[in-house]
């Protein structure tokens, strides 16, 4: 039995009761890491992929172009392009792998950490 992102969060959610740690909100009261993967999940199923073939792997938040997907050297116009829309933004990256094993299918959301639009959406071949 694995453990996914989401167990994670629920067990850090009922610990920060329990201890009653306060947990950062967003403006509307959400939490920002919870706010930031169900913006990705809705993004994805806009974009007519069924979340439920996909495993949550991480969730962070940047506040530099690099990250665990594109580096701040990368030479290709695609991450050139991507680095330029991130750069001086605050985003999360919302990391998903196929639940069945293949080669490639993995996808990052980016997404504005402070409007929540979804800045770019990255699918692995």
């Amino acid at each position: 039995m694995r453990f996914v992102l989401k167990d994670c969060l629920v067990i850090a959610v009922m610990l920060c009761c329990l201890e009653q740690i306060p947990m950062p909100k967003t403006a509307d009261g959400e939490r920002p890491i919870l706010k930031a993967i169900a913006t990705a999940d809705y993004e994805l199923k806009l974009k007519g992929l069924d979340v439920t073939t996909l495993e949550l792997v991480s969730a962070k938040r940047f506040q530099t172009e690099s990250n665990d997907l594109v580096q701040s050297t990368a030479q290709d116009p695609y991450s050139k392009n991507l680095l330029s829309r991130l750069r001086g933004k605050t985003y999360w990256l919302i990391y998903y792998v196929p639940k069945k094993d293949q080669l490639g299918g993995d996808i990052g959301v980016f997404i504005d950490a402070e409007t929540w639009n979804v800045i770019d959406l990255y699918r692995g071949r």
